[in-house]
C-alpha cells in the first residue's frame, strides 16, 4: 500500500466519524485536514514509510509541541513500528511511543503566533489583576477614612484648604470620601466640629 492510498483511507474514514458523530453532541470531534505546524505539514518524502504524533501544550493557546516518530515495517504477518524516538522535545521519563502516552517529555518547538497569543494575554492577567487589588485596596480605605498608601487612620488629622489630608505617617495626600457614613465614625465626629 503506498503512502497516497494510505492517506485516502485515513481521510475516508474521518468522513465516516464525522456522518456517525453528527447528532452526538459529546462525541470526539475531528479536525479535516492537518494544522499549520507539525510533523506531516509537507507531508512524506518520495518512498518514505513513517508514522509518529504530535502533540501540543499550553495555555490558553497550545503553543509547545513535540513529536514522536517512528518506522513502519510490515511483514506479511504484521505491521509494527520500530526506531520510536522523539523530535523536538526533552524526554523526562519512559520511553517514547506514538502508540501510547506513558513517558513523560517536555516540548520545545515553539508555534510562534500562538506562543506570542499566550504572551499577550498572560502580560494583560498579571498587569490587570494587581491593578485592580490595588485600586480595590485604595478605595476600600478611602471609605473608611484611612490612608490610601498605607493605611493609617486619618482620624483628626485635619484637612488643607486643598480638601487633602495629608497622612502623618507616609506623608502621602489624598482627597476622603465624603459620603457621610462611608467613612469612620471618629473621624466623621473629628470633621464636624468647628
Amino acid at each position: 500500500m503506498s503512502n497516497e492510498e494510505a492517506v485516502e483511507q485515513i481521510r475516508a474514514r474521518i468522513k465516516e466519524m464525522e456522518v456517525e458523530r453528527r447528532g452526538k453532541p459529546n462525541a470526539m470531534r475531528y479536525r479535516s485536514g492537518l494544522p499549520a505546524w507539525g510533523t506531516f505539514v509537507s507531508g512524506p518524502g518520495p518512498g518514505e514509510t513513517k508514522t509518529g504524533s504530535d502533540t501540543t501544550f499550553g495555555f490558553p493557546l497550545p503553543c509547545l509541541w513535540y513529536s514522536v516518530r517512528g518506522e513502519v515495517k510490515t511483514t506479511p504477518q504484521s505491521v509494527t513500528l520500530t526506531n520510536e524516538h522523539i523530535v523536538g522535545g526533552l524526554v523526562i521519563a519512559g520511553e517514547p511511543s506514538a502508540r501510547v502516552r506513558n513517558f513523560h517529555a517536555l516540548p520545545m518547538l515553539p508555534i510562534w503566533p500562538r506562543l506570542l497569543g499566550n504572551i499577550v494575554f498572560w502580560s494583560l492577567v498579571w498587569w490587570l489583576v494587581p491593578t485592580v487589588l490595588i485600586a480595590w485596596r485604595r478605595q476600600r480605605r478611602s471609605r473608611r477614612g484611612l490612608c490610601q498608601g498605607c493605611g493609617y487612620d486619618l482620624a483628626g488629622i485635619a484637612v488643607g484648604e486643598d480638601e487633602r489630608t495629608v497622612c502623618p505617617e507616609c506623608g502621602a495626600a489624598w482627597r476622603l470620601d465624603k459620603e457621610p457614613g462611608s467613612q469612620s465614625p471618629a473621624l466623621a465626629e473629628t470633621r464636624s466640629v468647628p
